[in-house]
């Protein structure tokens, strides 16, 4: 399980999904890859721009 579902019992309805501990496992590796694929564009942050389909950079 990555995510845990919370429901609270409220008007209007509550539900949370906090990340269980795999999922933050999973998060951390993720986070991972994400800075790598910035880093081989050339980007800081996706304000400088976007990664199309095939992997070039759009500005």
């Amino acid at each position: 399980m990555l995510a845990h579902r919370e429901v609270y019992r409220e008007v209007p309805p509550k539900v949370e999904y906090p990340l269980a501990e795999r999922g933050i496992s999973h998060n951390e590796a993720l986070a991972s890859s994400g800075n790598g694929a910035l880093n081989a564009c050339g980007e800081s942050g996706p304000e400088k721009g976007t990664v199309d389909g095939s992997g070039a950079a759009q500005r």
